[in-house]
């Protein structure tokens, strides 16, 4: 994909043959050969071309892409809020186009290959499952009337959890086991600026306020 353009190709990568002993060398002379380096990578002496093995078109040009971290899935996401779901396991084949944004989308990760997050530029926040390819859960990621777009999403493999960064500067960890926002996190700079690491991070937790009070949840 490309983000001048609405169209998305498919390509197929087949593993390269098993490396055979030239004709007429015998062992004596193949153990004599030295093997390379471990990480070093040699100039194919021949280029090769490889056509599309699918071509789709969507409905506006991409604006944000991202894929499942065991490769099997890959998502695509434009300018006027489609959100095409791409099986990158089976053909590669078109598997679902999500429910979109109103607004182009801006960001977007995966958790395993389970629950796709995706945000828009209109300030809104999407989670997805990916068994039934729907849409679970849309909220504000920072408060109204004028939500800062959604910038940069990040999700973790090993925990639900996922953070998310606004136009304004704003980080928010989201829960992705019960789908919503969990917490507002403030990084803190120790005396000597960002070389040197603060006390902490302060986390403000939905529902409880900075000082155990019930605090809302509405604007976090």
């Amino acid at each position: 994909s490309s983000p001048e353009s609405s169209i998305v190709l498919g390509y197929s990568f087949f593993a390269p043959d098993p490396l055979a002993a030239p004709a007429g060398l015998d062992a004596e002379a193949l153990l004599k050969q030295r093997m390379p380096a471990v990480g070093e990578l040699k100039d194919p002496e021949e280029s090769r071309s490889v056509k599309p093995r699918r071509r789709w078109a969507l409905p506006a040009r991409t604006t944000a892409v991202a894929g499942s971290p065991d490769g099997c899935l890959f998502a695509a996401g434009g300018s006027a809020g489609s959100l095409a779901l791409i099986d990158t396991a089976l053909g590669p084949s078109l598997k679902a186009m999500l429910p979109g944004h109103y607004a182009e989308l801006t960001a977007m990760t995966f958790h395993r290959s389970l629950v796709l997050v995706s945000a828009g530029a209109d300030g809104w926040i999407h989670h997805y499952n990916l068994q039934t390819n729907t849409l679970m859960v849309r909220y504000l990621c920072s408060p109204p009337p004028t939500p800062a777009p959604v910038t940069g999403l990040v999700s973790a493999q090993t925990l639900p959890l996922a953070m998310s960064l606004d136009g304004a500067g704003g980080l928010r960890l989201l829960d992705l086991r019960h789908h919503r926002k969990m917490a507002n996190a403030l990084c803190c700079q120790g005396p000597g600026g960002a070389d040197e690491p603060g006390e902490g991070v302060e986390v403000a937790v939905a529902g409880v306020g900075r000082g155990g009070g019930g605090g809302g949840a509405g604007g976090g």
